[in-house]
Order: structure tokens, then C-alpha cells, then sequence
């Protein structure tokens, strides 16, 4: 971190006593956007680019802005997401010149360490986001039904509930953002996905009850994360166009599994950081299960 240490201290000088450690000013770019300083062969660029993974269409990890050393100056100092290559030892640091940012020092070898640690970057400010944005009625739903203490989205102000089976949604048509939370017989890995589609079709379905909601078994992923099995793909209306990405957390209890289960269905629109958002709601280390 040597020559962002460097350039805090110039940048500081400019800006002068109008900012203290706890009055920085909003870093500049949107979420999931990175400025990659140094990357002469675009190596690096070309790597952070690759499609997202489980989205219908293909969607880059990240959105990057590539920048020489010289060019490396000004307001690119206050961008979201920096990383600094060179041939120094790996280095990372928060909030260093702007609210909320990550600089990262790394060379070429490190790509792998430097995504996961932009992902967990983005994973933590979309987490604090949504404590800032809950909907403490939905969220007390859940906790009454299920024994959950989770954060839901503000946005989800419609709901449905059943005996085990409770469906918050937003309310625009075209860009659907839904969050299920149910209870299911415990299953191994292999049977979550049949047991989850059937709650899922019981529950949810398209226009008709001829179109019940499910999810697309060959698109499926599934992953270990804090205890939790995570499954991440797509799902569909049968016999209907609607469709999108999911992604849900499985949490095995004394009595079955509770199941965290977020999907979008947003069409003609980008669906990366919604996504991530929806990932932030199920999958966080911040969620409390109590036994029912």
C-alpha cells in the first residue's frame, strides 16, 4: 500500500481540513464497477471481465475502467474499487480516501485473491445497505412464523403465507425481486432440489395453476458457505416464459431444513447486482435461526 499512502497524502493536502477520518466524501463509480491501474496487457482486466456465473445472459464480473500509473490522479483517487498492479507484496485496505471503498496493491499472480476479495467488498456494503433498508414488518413476519431473524429488503411489501411457506415480493411487474422462506423435510444433497421444487410449486405459480414455479435441475451449483449448502441457477414458470436466476440457502434444523430461497425475474435488464443484493438477503453470517 505504499504508493496509495503516498497518494492519500496528496489528495488530503488538496482537499485540506475539510475531511476527517470520519467525514470522507461517497467514493465515485457504481457497484460493481473496478478501476484497474497498471494493467498494461489487460491480463488482470480480462480475468475480473469474465461472464457472472448463474445469470440467464452474460454478464461480466466486474465492469472495469483500466488506467495507466500516470493516469492515476484526481477523482480516480475516490473510486469504489481500485486495484493497483505492480510486482509488491499483496496488500488490501478500506475506506482509505472515500465511503465505501477497497484498494487493492497485487501483481497478476494474485488475480484469484484479488475477485474474491472485491466480491467480499461488494457482499459486505450490499449487506450493510439492506440493514439500512429493511422492512421491519416483513422482517418480524418471518421471525413469528419460522424463528428466523433475517433482513428483508424494504422494497418487499406484498406477501403470501401458508402453514410452512411464507412469499415476500416487490411489486413492479417488470422487475420482480421475491424472497421465500419455508420449511422442508430434511433431504441430502442430491434430493434438496426435488424436495425445494415441490414446495415451490405448490405455493407459486404463473398465470394458471398449469405453470407451477421450479427450478431448472441442470442449471443448478451448489457450494458450502457458513454451514449453510447454497445452490445458485435458474428457475422457470412450466409451460410459461417467465424465468430468471435464484439463489437460496439450505439450513439444516432438528426438525427439517428452513430454506432462504431469493429470485429475480427482471427481463431486458441487467441482473448482476441484484443478484448480489438477493445473495446478500440469504447468504450472511448475520442470520439467526431459532428451532420452532
Amino acid at each position: 500500500m505504499r504508493r496509495w499512502i503516498a497518494a492519500c497524502v496528496i489528495i488530503s493536502a488538496l482537499f485540506g481540513c475539510r475531511r476527517t477520518q470520519h467525514r470522507l466524501p461517497s467514493s465515485s463509480a457504481k457497484v460493481g464497477e473496478v478501476l484497474v491501474v497498471g494493467d498494461s496487457n489487460g491480463q488482470l482486466s480480462n480475468f475480473l471481465s469474465q461472464p457472472e456465473p448463474g445469470l440467464p445472459q452474460p454478464e461480466p464480473r466486474f465492469d472495469v475502467r483500466r488506467l495507466s500509473n500516470s493516469q492515476f490522479k484526481g477523482n480516480a483517487l475516490l473510486a469504489r474499487a481500485i486495484v493497483i498492479l505492480g510486482d509488491k507484496s499483496y496488500a488490501s485496505g478500506t475506506d482509505l480516501n472515500a465511503r465505501p471503498q477497497i484498494v487493492i496493491e497485487a501483481s497478476v499472480k494474485d488475480s484469484l485473491r484479488v475477485l474474491r476479495d472485491l466480491e467480499a467488498f461488494e457482499e459486505k456494503n450490499a449487506y450493510a445497505f439492506l440493514r439500512r433498508h429493511g422492512n421491519p414488518m416483513m422482517e418480524e413476519k418471518v421471525r413469528r412464523q419460522f424463528g428466523v431473524r433475517m433482513v428483508v429488503p424494504e422494497e418487499m411489501r406484498a406477501s403470501k403465507a401458508s402453514k410452512d411457506f411464507l412469499w415476500m415480493a416487490t411489486t413492479g411487474a417488470e422487475n420482480l425481486r421475491s424472497l421465500c422462506v419455508f420449511r422442508m423435510p430434511y433431504a441430502s444433497k442430491g434430493g434438496a432440489v426435488e424436495e425445494i421444487n415441490r414446495c415451490l410449486s405448490q405455493n407459486i405459480h404463473g398465470e394458471t395453476p398449469s405453470s407451477p414455479m421450479q427450478i431448472v435441475m441442470e442449471t443448478v451449483k451448489c457450494g458450502k458457505e457458513q454451514g449453510l449448502d447454497v445452490l445458485t441457477g435458474l428457475w422457470n414458470m412450466e409451460n410459461d416464459a417467465m424465468g430468471g436466476p435464484f439463489v437460496a440457502s439450505v439450513k439444516p434444523m432438528r426438525h427439517g431444513s428452513i430454506v432462504l430461497l431469493a429470485f429475480a425475474y427482471a427481463p431486458e435488464r441487467e441482473k448482476r447486482n441484484i443478484m448480489r443484493q438477493l445473495r446478500a438477503v440469504v447468504c450472511n453470517d448475520h442470520i439467526i435461526y431459532g428451532e420452532q
